[in-house]
């Protein structure tokens, strides 16, 4: 079993026509709407960066009901999805959360997140899940 959080990519079945990457069209509105979008199908770019991060998130190497990432290939893949999570959110222009609340944390903490940005680490993830 896989984080029951990216669950929608999972069961989202890619299709491809004409050598193009499809997110399911049962699934673009349901999408949209969670996003906050008003259109009802989701942009050429869009597609890829959602296909993108399914297809990572298929690469994820899961042991044991859980993601390894002590291995050399499960960190890489590991850093291959949030890489691809990341773009996708640029993708479809969700904002980012605000981050100044890291101003209270140590040092140490604020020297691997010196700014605003998202900031996808492997190893904060993985003491997160």
């Amino acid at each position: 079993s896989r984080a029951t959080h990216f669950v929608p990519f999972e069961r989202a079945r890619l299709r491809h026509t004409r050598g193009k990457a499809m997110f399911p069209s049962s699934l673009q509105a349901p999408f949209r709407k969670l996003l906050g979008k008003d259109t009802d199908t989701l942009s050429a770019s869009e597609e890829v960066a959602v296909s993108n991060v399914a297809k990572a998130h298929q690469r994820l190497v899961v042991e044991g009901g859980r993601v390894n990432t002590k291995s050399e290939s499960g960190f890489n893949a590991c850093q291959l999805f949030l890489e691809s999570l990341d773009a996708t959110a640029k993708a479809i222009r969700l904002d980012a959360a605000p981050r100044t609340y890291r101003v209270a944390f140590t040092i140490n903490y604020r020297a691997l997140f010196p700014d605003e940005a998202r900031n996808y680490r492997v190893d904060v993830w993985e003491a997160s899940v």
